[in-house]
């Protein structure tokens, strides 16, 4: 899977503000050209929010190698993977809180 450098944050900001996290196990149904098309989430993290985040940001930004057939045609794929949604560490990103 690959993703582009210039990619904007996707954190799921509901999940984000109930200090939501976990892992969402998936599966992407992906298109000849390497492009999903369909995603159903086959192991939820416990949020509904990042369950559906998660599949929003894969058909949005995924993008896999070509599968082939055996005749060596771009073929139809199914991929199946985890996202663990980790919560950020602000302590340690903005310091000790009332440290000026």
């Amino acid at each position: 899977m690959r993703f582009p450098k210039d990619r904007p944050r996707y954190d799921p900001s509901e999940a984000l503000l109930h200090h939501e996290d976990g892992t969402v196990g998936f599966e992407l149904d992906v298109d000849p050209q390497g492009r999903p098309t369909t995603c159903r989430a086959l192991a939820s993290s416990g949020s509904h929010a990042l369950d559906v985040r998660t599949c929003e940001v894969m058909i949005l930004r995924a993008r896999f190698i070509p599968a082939r057939d055996a005749a060596g045609h771009r073929a139809p794929d199914t991929v199946s993977a985890r996202v663990r949604w980790v919560l950020p560490d602000y302590g340690r990103i903005y310091g000790p809180m009332g440290a000026c």
